[in-house]
């Protein structure tokens, strides 16, 4: 209702409620409709109940450790199925390999160790021994003094004499038995290393060949037998795996051979000789007996019908 003191003009008066209904239209809040809502709940099918969007389902493949996750269905399953096949092979062979070459990085510095250990030995043996041979060769030379004679005639320098003597002996027997503890230590070591590397060599073996470890009297024997060498020798076989592998391979392809001649050399069972038609009465061919009836049989042998 318009006062009337208001200062609209008028002409205008029967407008003014439309231009209020379009004031009130743009001010008030938009409301959407049930219709409208279910719109837009199908515009996100991912979405669940609560408008967050549903997992998608992934399958992930493994290069070698470097992973790769793909929507399930993206790619054929029985693809997927393949490719995943081949790079667990990859990855098992990749970590196989790995493994091989930190055994055999491993093995190499046990061997450098122990050529390191046994080359010290061997030096401080040797340089022992060759002082040891220097002090020898001096106490030889001070045995030809006549001390006795030299003690009558100039008694300091007879003790000088006999002292440098003492302490010469002294000194070599300090030496010889240093040399006799170094040897003795040498040898250790060498056997320590011997029973080392003889059983990393069955380990490599053995990996390679499950039954080895079963036919090793027999591979022996074989060694033995056609190779000339001693039972001793043979059984050293793990200090060289490659020649042990060998030897394995060599014996099972002489049996196989042997087992191929002996079939093939056996008695072959006769065969049946095929059955030839004979003639009867007037040149007339008589029917193979495969083909007769029990009557004409019968009567082909000779028998009552």
């Amino acid at each position: 209702m318009i006062e009337e003191n208001s200062t609209v003009p008028a002409g205008e008066v029967e407008s003014a409620p439309e231009a209020v209904a379009e004031i009130r239209d743009d001010n008030a809040p938009e409301i959407e409709t049930d219709a409208e809502e279910h719109d837009a709940e199908n515009d996100n099918p991912d979405s669940n109940e609560e408008g967050e969007p549903e997992p998608v389902e992934e399958i992930e493949f493994n290069f070698g450790g470097n992973k790769l996750k793909v929507p399930k269905g993206s790619i054929p399953d029985e693809l997927a199925a393949e490719i995943d096949k081949f790079t667990s092979g990859t990855w098992s062979d990749y970590t196989r390999k790995s493994q091989d070459v930190a055994e055999r990085a491993k093995l190499l510095e046990a061997q450098e160790v122990a050529v390191q250990k046994l080359s010290t030995m061997n030096g401080e043996l040797l340089t022992a021994f060759s002082r040891g041979q220097h002090i020898k060769n001096e106490l030889e030379q001070l045995s030809k003094i006549n001390v006795d004679q030299l003690w009558q005639s100039n008694p300091d320098q007879a003790r000088r004499v006999s002292d440098v003597i003492a302490q010469k002996q002294a000194e070599l027997s300090n030496i010889i038995r240093k040399v006799d503890e170094t040897e003795t230590s040498l040898m250790q070591t060498q056997q320590q290393e011997v029973e080392r590397r003889m059983t990393v060599g069955r380990q490599l073996v053995e990996r390679e060949i499950k039954d080895f470890a079963a036919r090793e009297p027999e591979i022996i024997d074989y060694v033995v037998k056609n190779y000339g060498m001693t039972p001793d020798e043979a059984k050293t076989w793990p200090l060289n795996p490659n020649t042990a592998k060998m030897a394995y391979k060599a014996m099972m392809y002489d049996r196989m051979q042997a087992t191929a001649k002996n079939k093939s050399s056996a008695p072959k069972p006769e065969q049946a000789k095929p059955f030839t038609p004979s003639k009867g009465k007037g040149g007339a061919s008589v029917k193979d007996a495969t083909s007769m009836s029990v009557s004409e049989m019968k009567k082909y042998l000779g028998l009552p019908g």
